[in-house]
């Protein structure tokens, strides 16, 4: 944001080629970043910051096409001949009348509002680690959908489609440039190169649309040269990409390697995830110390085999939930917990889920607390059937462990269960069946009992020495 301001100052004194580019660069790299950051963090400055970019980004685009018209004109084209002259007498009067337009933008840009921003959102995006496995996994996501953008363009093979996958690379780029430095020092020539050839194939379409258009091609000869000058040198830059991304050994996979998979793609999905709700949650610690208390009675029910054949991808999405339950209250005063099932029901699942597996992440958080699920609520409707007993079973787990999480900073709660004449005994240090939480509690074995078919009986027990649940976790 620093530099945005220093470059603009150039563009005030002089607002030729280079300056004009290296301003509108800097624009975008904020406007990526907070892109990026707004996936993560509600913070409204983020959108507002890319929003009064955008005026003097559009501004300085037109004029910066200009100026690439400019040079493919005098790359392609024979000194002699009079279209060229006549290409760039219109150019470089579009040039001069987009320098007065441009001119009144860069002087009404609101300085003070930006170094306001650039404060605030520096503590902001402080809050995640530069090169961390959150950011790890959204590199992954643009490498996804970049990935898909190029699968269209091979077969439809059309001036959008093709304009399409150069935004996704250009995307996956920046991702890795601004918050996976490591991995961008690794493939940056090769992201570099790739994005110039799509960008110089989207400037010749527009080189020749704005030929056409412009009436300087007066003649049927002069439309011919031109559009054969152009077609020629396009489809040489395609084919230098397909060569590059097309079949094995292609530059897709060796981006690929590069990033999350595995197990690593699990946590770093996680990450996201504590990211995410870590910016929105007002409670981070009582929320990981209730995923600890869930994980802990998870295992220990998983022990007994409370739940047969359960997708133990299931444990993740319990795991998500518990740090994802409170989120609702960053936008809601009360019934915060329906609020926080809109939010994780908007959040684009991590990578190594099956995409239905964020309604059951949802559904346990609208019901961690409040009154149970009944057949006809939404949140139960949109899972599948065979999701709804193993949802009941994890929703009965978080809201036991969020009951029993004390928020007084001290190691989270062990809960030991075991196995007592037809029922599960769930052995909980210092529970007070008489306290304001029972009755949450209460409700949550109830909850267990009907998935597992169990009565279930709970007992106060004294707290062990030890009360972590690392080793469980």
């Amino acid at each position: 944001m620093e530099r945005v301001l220093a470059e603009r100052e150039k563009v005030q004194a002089d607002p030729s080629s280079d300056p004009v580019h290296d301003l509108r660069v800097a624009l975008r790299r904020c406007r990526s970043m907070a892109e990026t950051m707004s996936e993560l963090d509600p913070e409204p400055a983020w959108k507002q910051m890319r929003k009064a970019g955008k005026q003097l980004f559009k501004a300085l685009g037109r004029l910066r096409d200009t100026h690439v018209l400019i040079e493919w004109t005098e790359k392609l084209a024979d000194t002699e001949d009079h279209s060229k002259a006549e290409l760039l007498a219109h150019f470089g009067a579009d040039e001069a009348a987009l320098k007065q337009e441009l001119m009144p933008v860069v002087s009404n840009f609101d300085v003070p509002q930006w170094e306001q921003w650039r404060e605030l959102l520096s503590q902001r995006a402080a809050k995640v680690r530069v090169g961390s496995l959150a950011f790890q996994h959204m590199a992954l996501e643009k490498w996804v959908a970049a990935r898909e953008l190029h699968r269209i363009a091979l077969r439809n093979r059309s001036k959008v489609s093709w304009h399409q996958l150069r935004i996704g690379i250009k995307r996956f780029r920046y991702m890795l440039e601004n918050f996976v430095p490591a991995l961008h020092s690794q493939f940056a020539s090769d992201l570099k190169e790739i994005q110039d050839l799509l960008g110089d194939v989207h400037d010749l379409d527009v080189l020749w649309e704005t030929a056409f258009k412009s009436g300087a091609l007066q003649t049927p000869d002069d439309r011919r040269f031109w559009r054969a000058r152009i077609t020629h040198k396009r489809n040489e830059l395609i084919a230098k990409y397909r060569e590059k991304m097309v079949g094995e050994g292609s530059l897709w996979q060796t981006w690929r390697e590069g990033l999350p998979e595995g197990a690593l793609l699990e946590r770093a999905g996680m990450a996201k995830v504590q990211a995410w709700s870590h910016y929105r949650d007002p409670r981070p610690q009582h929320s990981k110390r209730v995923q600890q208390i869930a994980l802990g009675l998870h295992h220990q029910l998983a022990r007994l085999g409370m739940v047969r054949n359960e997708d133990r991808r299931y444990r993740s999405v319990l795991a998500a939930a518990a740090l994802m339950h409170d989120v609702g209250r960053w936008a809601a005063k009360s019934n915060h917990h329906k609020k926080s099932y809109k939010l994780i029901m908007k959040f684009p699942h991590p990578l190594s889920w099956e995409p239905e597996m964020i309604n059951v992440a949802a559904f346990l958080a609208r019901y961690h607390r409040g009154s149970l699920p009944q057949t006809n609520h939404r949140a139960f409707r949109e899972l599948r059937a065979h999701q709804r007993k193993l949802a009941l079973y994890l929703a009965g787990i978080l809201r036991i462990a969020d009951a029993t999480e004390e928020d007084n900073g001290a190691p989270a709660t062990r809960i030991r269960a075991e196995i007592l004449q037809g029922s599960v005994q769930l052995l909980i240090p210092d529970f007070n069946p008489l306290s304001s939480k029972a009755a949450s509690v209460a409700l949550a074995k109830h909850m267990l009992e009907s998935a597992c078919k169990k009565p279930m009986l709970v007992k106060s027990v004294k707290p062990e020495r030890s009360t972590s649940l690392a080793s469980s976790a």
